[in-house]
């Protein structure tokens, strides 16, 4: 008799507990949120940006859908002669420019971080990482996102740069073209290739840079929209 009078209760309270813990959960969520501030970005040599560039054009719209991702675009963290930072980048050649500048070039004005893991993140390493990426300035872009070091395009740049300095490491998977979501970009991409769609060619992406085991997301400047990055 005893424990029916317990359980005639606990079916009772139950609404209320429910209640009770839903309320305590969206509590929390606000107060975490409101706990955490928009994060600040502090450059530092060898960090790895990324960004999706504002200008849509077939190439931005072809490098995005067949990577399946946002971010179209990424460079080094350096400093230029005059001791100010700047973005080592591929676009039409291989250059640096201000970092102010390279910001406004993205969607949004918005961009992600990555830097090194310790293991890495040594004076020693990066002035290296930074000097082989340096040696392909005033190359010219590779629309056709080749290996070889004739041209360059973006993510091939950082990606050599730590290549050179480990003298082999892959920063990132290194994946075959056939491999991503080409086929909706077919006509535009045999265009480019004045042929067929190279599948076997292997390439570094943007995304694939980002994913990199050997570096870590320190920064979103959409934390504060509600959007996240996820590295796996």
């Amino acid at each position: 008799m005893k424990n029916l009078r317990l359980l005639i209760l606990f079916f009772a309270l139950l609404p209320l507990l429910v209640c009770s813990c839903s309320q305590s959960s969206g509590n929390t969520e606000e107060s975490i949120a409101a706990e955490q501030p928009q994060q600040t970005y502090t450059p530092q040599e060898g960090d790895i940006v990324f960004q999706s560039i504002a200008y849509k054009g077939d190439l931005v719209k072809a490098i995005e859908g067949v990577t399946e991702s946002p971010w179209s675009h990424c460079g080094l963290v350096v400093k230029d002669a005059n001791g100010k930072w700047a973005v080592l980048e591929a676009s039409a050649t291989v250059r640096a420019q201000p970092l102010e500048d390279w910001y406004k070039q993205g969607t949004n004005g918005d961009y992600v971080v990555t830097r090194l893991q310790e293991k890495y993140a040594t004076p020693e390493f990066i002035a290296k990482f930074v000097a082989a990426a340096r040696k392909r300035t005033g190359k010219p872009y590779d629309i056709r996102y080749e290996f070889d070091d004739a041209k360059i395009y973006c993510s091939e740049l950082v990606w050599k740069g730590f290549h050179d300095a480990t003298n082999g490491e892959s920063l990132g998977k290194v994946v075959k073209f056939g491999d991503l979501n080409w086929k909706p970009y077919a006509k535009f991409i045999k265009q480019i290739e004045g042929g067929p769609v190279p599948v076997e060619r292997e390439m570094i992406t943007p995304r694939d840079l980002m994913l990199a085991s050997q570096t870590k997301i320190i920064y979103d400047s959409r934390k504060g929209k509600n959007k996240k990055v996820k590295k796996h």
